[in-house]
């Protein structure tokens, strides 16, 4: 089979791509990317494809990993979104019209992190910067549940000790 006869089969599976990109994605717009990248690989690799193998898998493949390679590249960016989470009362959709009070619960929250022992504070900073458990368990050469544990007892700290936030802000809106 010649390249042409490849790539013109490949064409022709596109509305199968596009409804398996929807699956994927629940979105038109990202999933219209998804099958333009999926079929910009599959072009990109044709020489790759083996002869009497199921093409349609092949692009599903592609486009499977596509996928689960974006996820993996955007969920290694979490900002101070992120980490504000951590506030009791804190809500992403929460419309905060001061934001100078926003910033000073934030700047009182690293404080806070930053008073944590160091066992906890490392793998918790790492999770925070966006690396999954067994990257921090790589890199810190500690066995993984030993990191999970220490995010866990971390969280629970900061949980107890901005609680004080909390009340601060009770106090503050009732003014």
């Amino acid at each position: 089979m010649t390249e042409q006869v490849l790539n013109s089969k490949i064409i022709s599976l596109k509305p199968q791509l596009e409804n398996y990109a929807y699956s994927l994605t629940k979105d038109q717009v990202n999933g219209q990317d998804l099958v333009q990248q999926t079929m910009l690989k599959a072009f990109d690799k044709i020489h790759q494809f083996k002869k009497g193998t199921n093409l349609k898998a092949w692009l599903f493949t592609i486009m499977r990993n596509n996928f689960i390679n974006d996820i993996r590249k955007n969920s290694k960016f979490v900002g101070r979104e992120e980490l504000t989470s951590y506030i009791p009362y804190s809500n992403k959709d929460m419309n905060v019209q001061n934001y100078g009070e926003t910033n000073m619960m934030y700047e009182m929250l690293v404080e806070e992190v930053e008073k944590l022992p160091i066992n906890l504070k490392q793998p918790f900073k790492m999770m925070v910067d966006g690396y999954a458990y067994k990257e921090i368990s790589d890199q810190l050469d500690m066995p993984l549940g030993s990191v999970k544990s220490f995010i866990h007892k971390a969280r629970k700290r900061l949980q107890q000790r901005v609680l004080h936030l909390s009340d601060y802000r009770a106090i503050k809106q009732s003014a």
